[in-house]
């Protein structure tokens, strides 16, 4: 799920009396995010507050929480923040929670999928991230971020006329594909690299010998 999440350590090993919460943007389960921080960090988090958003919101979203408490940040450009009042931190993700629920109930088009597997979009792109042509059960890979828009990864592939990556392009004969897709491509690139690199190596050694019986 989408989100900014707000984590608070949990009895700092070397407390200081302060309460340090990190804030953050994560597309995964929030479980998933804190695991991953935590091998880095001694002291133990957990979460204290979540505000949900659309994939297309996550970095304005994360930006404006940060210039919110900015007051109370450890230092520049760092996620982390000291002894910001709970409550405040609750008030915020409630107020916060109503903007964005308002802004998409009056949203005229909201992104979503029809039959022909397009993208139909109007204000929020991508309330849910595009899923893989040819793994339905992963979500399509992000490439980069450009503004406020994701540019997720696509492939030239058959689309038999139809529009398969709207609205991020019009362009034909092109799909969707996850992070192990592209993986996957780059590896089977590799291999067939290699085939040629051998045959061209192959082939010079088969002329020289030709050359040399000749002579």
């Amino acid at each position: 799920m989408a989100g900014i999440y707000f984590l608070l350590e949990n009895h700092p090993i070397d407390y200081d009396g302060a309460e340090y919460v990190k804030i953050g943007k994560t597309e995964l389960l929030v479980e998933e995010r804190i695991a991953g921080l935590q091998t880095g960090n001694p002291r133990p988090l957990f979460q204290i507050n979540f505000l949900t958003c659309t994939y297309n919101q996550l970095s304005r979203e994360e930006v404006k929480a940060h210039n919110h408490f900015r007051a109370y940040r450890v230092a520049h450009n760092t996620e982390w923040f000291k002894n910001i009042p709970l409550d405040m931190i609750e008030e915020y993700v409630k107020r916060s929670n109503d903007t964005l629920n308002f802004k998409s109930a009056n949203s005229i088009k909201i992104a979503r999928l029809n039959f022909d597997g397009e993208f139909i979009t109007g204000e929020d792109q991508y309330p849910i991230k595009p899923k893989c042509y040819f793994y339905p059960e992963r979500d399509a890979g992000t490439m980069r971020e450009v503004g406020p828009k994701i540019i997720f990864r696509t492939k030239e592939w058959p689309t038999y006329g139809k529009h398969m990556i709207l609205p991020q392009s019009t362009a034909l004969n092109r799909v969707f594909i996850s992070n192990k897709k592209s993986d996957e491509d780059r590896e089977e690139r590799k291999y067939y690299d290699k085939i040629k690199t051998q045959y061209r190596r192959n082939d010079y050694v088969d002329k020289n010998a030709t050359n040399r019986l000749e002579l």
